[in-house]
């Protein structure tokens, strides 16, 4: 079986947009934008405790009180999904990613995937923004990945 090849691309920022909700479910707009200007939008749902999960080890990998490794899957199985993660830190980045899965149609998924290395700032900065967003219940983080 053929496998497409992952798109990535170099992310210079991320908006998370989180709507209030009554249920135990959070719509979520998460908007990447790359290093040419093009955006790339991807609506999933979010369950009750994944904001304030995502927050928390953010938190914890921002203050190098957590391995900077690893992602955060976000999306049910019939929707787009994301994954927000880092694969190290090497003094003085992080290594970050933001991967977005679009459903294909033929039961699978087209992955596109931005990188960026992330200062201590910046990424307190989205920790930050987050912590907002999570004490709120609603609102929106605009990340900008540099300094």
């Amino acid at each position: 079986m053929n496998q497409p090849l992952q798109d990535e691309r170099i992310v210079t920022s991320l908006r998370i947009e989180v709507q209030l909700s009554s249920a135990d479910a959070w719509p979520v707009q998460f908007t990447m934008v790359d290093s040419n200007g093009e955006s790339l939008p991807a609506a999933v749902t979010l369950r009750d405790g994944d904001l304030e999960n995502l927050h928390t080890v953010l938190a914890k990998i921002a203050a190098h009180a957590a391995p900077a490794a690893g992602g955060l899957p976000f999306g049910g199985l019939d929707e787009t999904r994301v994954i927000l993660g880092f694969d190290d830190y090497v003094t003085p980045h992080f290594n970050f990613y933001f991967t977005i899965a679009y459903p294909s149609g033929d039961g699978g998924y087209q992955p596109v995937t931005g990188r960026a290395l992330v200062t201590d700032d910046s990424l307190a900065r989205l920790v930050e923004g987050l912590r907002e967003v999570k004490e709120a219940g609603q609102g929106v983080v605009d990340w900008v990945v540099a300094d």
